[in-house]
């Protein structure tokens, strides 16, 4: 397998034992620690709701560990790939410095694993470790917020991902190692209106025993697991409008987001540019009981010829848009959606929900772009506390089938 030039972060490997190891400790030591602040936990609150109570609980194992700056966590790596168990260190100040410390390590049982080193002023919500997940969507605390100490942000990271069982695609592709170096920088313009741009390196390589899937993107890269060899120099940008009421268990108001990605090659890598739009609504129908979510998205990369790499490229499919298909059944270079669903807060701590999804896709890879547009419809029970969104069960129907998806947190 020939390389590539340019940059390429080193990133920390870790043995396979060791992986496995840390996964099984996580696995043992989250239960046990909940178990025993349930033993020592307060009484029951009169007319305290099933869900509340999880969310109680989940509050009283949090306090332990941040007192510490730990931050236990479940997430999940890549499609299919199932739980994560993780813990992550935070400290905003470094004691009484200027300057805030992340660290966070995932690891599944499947072979997944990330790493993730953060240092800088870092956007968070009080009692909560910084997000994993980088876009705006994710942290409506610090967009709606409205003092001005905390308005600035900028951050270096280095992470490393290791995808070992290569899910992607239906299951066929190769494990894959993604490693980057970045810089983060964000501002809030005004209450609801934010700002933030990242320039960095990114590098994806198979594993060494990896091979292609069978779709090559440039016959000069055709030998053996070198289609998906690939180095970045990559800058993106993004500006969020984002006024919903309870993000996390939305009530009312609208979130718009447009984000900018280059993608610059270096080497022989073939860059390309893209565009993406998120535009959403929230309408009360006659009582905070009933609400009517609208939602409409797509994006646009011009590649010169030379498709998206299936890692990066955005998709349909999963859990928040055409429910009634797997993660990933429609990628391309360029992709839309649209999504109306109806909730109804049927108690105070079940909604219930009926939904319609529709999006095509093409650019992509044959098989699994759909040249035409699919559609999903469905319904859905989540159960809810006054501010967050729990769990969610969904069931979807399309042209493929029955679907069932279960999902912590709201669909969008």
């Amino acid at each position: 397998m020939s390389s590539s030039s340019g940059f390429r972060p080193q990133g920390v490997c870790v043995p396979a034992p060791v992986r496995h190891l840390t996964c099984l400790a996580l696995c043992l030591f989250l239960p046990c620690a909940a178990g025993r602040v349930r033993a020592q936990g307060s009484e029951d609150e009169p007319g305290e709701s099933k869900p509340e109570r999880i969310q109680r609980l989940a509050k009283d194992i949090s306090a332990r560990f941040k007192r510490v700056g730990l931050y236990p966590y479940v997430t999940s790596l890549a499609t299919g790939g199932g739980a994560a168990p993780g813990l992550a260190y935070f400290d905003p100040k470094l004691g009484n410095g200027t300057l805030g410390l992340y660290g966070a390590a995932s690891q599944s049982i499947r072979g997944d694993s990330l790493l993730e080193l953060r240092v800088g002023r870092m956007p968070h919500e009080a009692g909560r470790a910084p997000r994993r997940r980088l876009g705006f969507e994710w942290m409506p605390g610090y967009v709606a917020a409205s003092d001005l100490e905390s308005r600035f942000f900028a951050y270096g990271r280095v992470r490393q991902l290791s995808l070992e069982a290569g899910r992607y695609l239906g299951g066929y592709s190769d494990p894959l190692h993604q490693r980057s170096i970045d810089a983060v920088v964000g501002y809030r313009l005004a209450p609801g209106l934010a700002v933030q741009g990242r320039v960095g390196m990114l590098a994806v390589s198979p594993d060494e025993n990896a091979v292609t899937i069978g779709k090559v993107f440039d016959p000069s890269l055709a030998e053996p697991g070198q289609a998906w060899k690939r180095d970045y120099l990559l800058v993106t940008s993004e500006l969020v409008w984002d006024r919903r009421v309870q993000p996390r268990h939305v009530q009312g108001g609208s979130f718009v987001s447009l984000r900018l990605d280059d993608y610059h090659g270096i080497g022989e890598t073939p860059g390309f540019r893209r565009v993406a739009l998120d535009a959403r609504y929230y309408l009360p129908l006659g009582s905070t009981r009933h609400l009517l979510a609208l939602r409409a998205g797509g994006s646009y990369a011009r590649t010169g010829g030379v498709p998206v790499p299936y890692y990066l490229q955005y998709s349909l499919g999963g859990g928040r848009l055409l429910r009634s298909y797997p993660e990933h059944r429609f990628s391309g270079d360029t992709i839309y959606g649209v999504s109306a669903e109806y909730r109804f807060q049927a108690l105070r701590w079940l909604q219930l929900a009926a939904f319609v999804d529709g999006g095509a896709a093409s650019g992509g890879f044959a098989g699994l772009d759909s040249r035409g547009f699919r559609t999903s419809t469905g319904v859905g029970v989540r159960f809810t506390t006054r501010d967050t969104v729990l769990f969610r069960f969904d069931v979807a129907r399309g042209a493929e089938g029955t679907r069932f998806n279960a999902r912590v947190g709201y669909s969008f």
